[in-house]
């Protein structure tokens, strides 16, 4: 655990290896890292479990550039800071697991000046942001493994989904609607939910033959279309209500389970 970018010194880089993890937390004088890190692994093992290589806490930057040497867990420490990393990820085809270390009132923004780069993506519980239209790369996988992911106006197109334990996808700008496609490789239950999260609306666009089935109570305004396969709306009892148009080009429509008036 540093205190600020001076806790670390002047190293001309850092590198984090499995079984280890650097942990930021931002003081007034010392709030921004630039030193280029090298990344694999969730961390080292404590009692609440692999909390990340890369933690921050209490609004630390970290503005060097990462580059991934295997599959890497980043997150914010358990607290309501605005943690950011505006440094560029490099990551190939490795994976990027991005949540909270302590719970789930972390928040955790990436707002690169160049493009990210790396190969999946799996949202943790906490909430992933993304500052801007470069910080999570276009056609990758995406899971859903608890936590938020807040596109905060930047479309996306995914090319696989997977929701091992649901969550929520939310717009959460105030300024510009956002739009989330996903296809999907395989039949899909998706527990969490699809909201707006903010003033401006979140549509979801549903691509490929899979089904993608939606149990959670969800309350995106933006409309559906879905281009091929099944929406299932509810299933085992589950409210799976979406709001706004439902676009079928072509499609199926199934309402498994619906109780009481949208809400």
């Amino acid at each position: 655990d540093v205190a600020g970018a001076l806790g670390l010194g002047n190293p001309s880089s850092l590198a984090v290896q499995q079984g280890s993890g650097v942990l930021v937390t931002a003081v007034p004088y010392s709030s921004v890292v630039n030193i280029p890190l090298t990344l694999s692994g969730t961390g080292w093992l404590e009692s609440s479990g692999l909390l990340g290589a890369l933690r921050l806490n209490g609004g630390a930057n970290w503005a060097g550039p990462i580059t991934l040497a295997g599959n890497t867990r980043i997150s914010a420490y358990n607290d309501a800071g605005s943690n950011v990393i505006t440094g560029t990820i490099t990551g190939g085809s490795y994976q990027v697991e991005a949540g909270a270390a302590g719970g789930t009132s972390a928040l955790l923004f990436l707002a690169p000046s160049a493009a990210n780069t790396f190969g999946s993506l799996l949202v943790r519980p906490g909430t992933l942001v993304l500052g801007n239209a470069n910080a999570v790369p276009n056609n990758i996988p995406l899971a859903m493994n608890g936590g938020t992911l807040q596109l905060n106006g930047n479309s996306r197109t995914f090319s696989d989904f997977l929701a091992p334990a649901g969550g929520s996808i939310q717009n959460g700008s105030r300024i510009t609607p956002a739009t989330l496609t996903l296809n999907s490789l395989t039949d899909v239950t998706y527990s969490g939910t699809f909201t707006n999260g903010g003033t401006q609306p979140l549509a979801l666009v549903k691509n490929g033959g899979p089904r993608l089935t939606l149990t959670g109570r969800s309350g995106a305004t933006g409309g559906v279309t879905v281009n091929g396969g099944t929406l299932a709306l509810g299933i085992g009892g589950s409210a799976g209500c979406m709001f706004g148009n439902i676009t079928m080009q072509p499609g199926t429509l199934t309402e498994e389970y619906r109780s009481g008036a949208p809400g």
